[in-house]
């Protein structure tokens, strides 16, 4: 079966050493904001922006800002105006008019900040967010960061989703 990967920016040159040993069929560079947030490191827009250009990506994810949903949106916006086709992502949280906005600019979105925030005891629950998503921009595209289990991608029709779980033995 063909591969399909997703690389975080922040990973990128490690992936360029060993990507002789994938034939992948598609590739998405993921901005690695999360990567970079959970480290402490931050990420050139610039740089992140010229990557994003490069051919060998079948698509790109802009730099979402960690608890912010106006410098999300900023970045989005910036690297639009800079010529990436890098996709928005929209987070759990965030107002529903940002939803609209992506919706209207961009031919896909990513969903994030969904990991942990279905649990127990949570006060959003995932499916609900969910179904206000795909209620309000369906048949939008989406791809899901963090989401890959059968509950989740059986109930709802992403475009594409991703997880690092498959890695883990």
């Amino acid at each position: 079966r063909p591969l399909n990967l997703l690389i975080a920016y922040p990973y990128l040159r490690k992936f360029a050493q060993d990507c002789q040993r994938w034939s992948p069929a598609r590739i998405m560079l993921d901005s690695g904001a999360f990567s970079a947030w959970q480290s402490g490191a931050s990420i050139d827009l610039d740089a992140l922006v010229r990557a994003s250009k490069k051919p060998i990506w079948s698509e790109s994810v802009s730099l979402d800002v960690i608890g912010s949903w106006q410098g999300s949106m900023q970045n989005a916006v910036a690297m639009r105006a800079l010529g990436s086709p890098a996709m928005p992502v929209f987070h759990v949280g965030d107002p529903w008019e940002l939803l609209d906005f992506y919706c209207k600019h961009w031919p896909k979105v990513g969903l994030g900040g969904m990991v942990g925030s279905g649990g127990r005891g949570r006060a959003i629950k995932l499916t609900e967010w969910l179904d206000q998503v795909f209620a309000r921009a369906w048949p939008h595209r989406f791809h899901a960061f963090g989401q890959t289990g059968p509950d989740i991608l059986f109930r709802y029709p992403f475009h594409s989703a991703d997880s690092s779980s498959w890695a883990v033995p």
